[in-house]
């Protein structure tokens, strides 16, 4: 027993090594600690939305109004961001619209990456006739803009939370599978990969324990950037009017009621939805930039 745990200690000793050189590397780069910090911030929001503004209704993510004025009313006691036009709390729509952002990006990039990535892996490794219809039809997606895409098959599935992550989850997949196919044809030609060919490991070890390792460092980057992309993505469908029913917590919702009040005097309408999603997407961009520095080992020990 003692000898499997010595011999364990040895196997990951140098894992080991390599977690705590990129914590160190974390702990020297600047622009890490602002992403998490951001992140971090907006993961709590999202967390103790039902602290920070308790649901007033059966479904806590119908934003409360007080009246059905067309103005926007500023900021007060009862509505301390002020109101959007037909009075819809702007605070408890920002707070909750912070959830609906997690709850939209979180599934979409996790079908995108696994999707993209698993067969970007396949068509890279396999070639040939494999490779030929997972590149067809990547082409066919990318023959059309993504958020025109999006909004087709929105319009088509119906408005809600699971049409938008089918949509975009169409949309985004082949930017993965073309990215992890790229760096797949790299890795299948070094040394390494040939002599695990060699040595008569099969398939999927090699593409799971040699290439996948050496090839998600770009995925990675690419799906820290997408996280905010995705968001802004779904925000561009709330704003169209597609996306979420009227009066759901979106913050593309709450940019869309402002639309025809951009003035200094109805600021609080533009400004405060606006910062929500500047602030988000800028935290996951430096996110990724930061990813990139950290962990790309083409860059790491330089």
């Amino acid at each position: 027993m003692k000898n499997r745990i010595k011999e364990f200690k040895k196997r990951m000793a140098p894992r080991i090594e390599e977690l705590q050189f990129t914590i160190d590397k974390i702990k020297q780069s600047p622009l890490t600690l602002v992403a998490l910090f951001i992140i971090l911030f907006f993961v709590f929001i999202a967390i103790f939305a039902p602290y920070l503004a308790p649901p007033k209704g059966s479904d806590p993510y119908m934003m409360p109004n007080y009246g059905y004025s067309a103005t926007p009313s500023p900021p007060s006691e009862e509505a301390v961001f002020g109101t959007t036009q037909q009075q819809y709390d702007l605070y408890y729509g920002c707070i909750w619209g912070a959830r609906t952002a997690f709850k939209l990006a979180t599934p979409v990039l996790g079908l995108v990456f696994l999707i993209g990535t698993g067969l970007g892996l396949i068509s890279g490794y396999y070639g040939g006739i494999i490779d030929e219809i997972i590149m067809r039809s990547v082409d066919t997606v990318f023959a059309f803009p993504y958020i025109i895409l999006a909004v087709t098959l929105v319009i088509a599935l119906g408005q809600g939370l699971s049409s938008m992550i089918i949509a975009l989850t169409v949309a985004y997949w082949p930017f993965y599978a073309r990215v992890m196919r790229g760096e797949v044809l790299k890795q299948k030609e070094k040394d390494y990969v040939k002599a695990a060919e060699s040595l008569g490991a099969s398939d999927a070890r090699i593409m799971i324990k040699h290439i996948v390792p050496n090839s998600i460092y770009p995925v990675l980057i690419l799906a820290s950037l997408d996280f905010g992309a995705i968001v802004i993505a779904g925000a561009t469908l709330s704003f169209f009017g597609i996306g979420f029913p009227i009066g759901y917590s979106s913050w593309g919702q709450l940019a869309s009621f402002a639309r025809d009040w951009v003035s200094l005097n109805y600021w609080w309408a533009t400004v405060i939805p606006g910062l929500f999603i500047s602030i988000f997407v800028l935290g996951w961009n430096l996110l990724g930039d930061s990813i990139r520095d950290v962990m790309d080992p083409t860059i790491r020990r330089e």
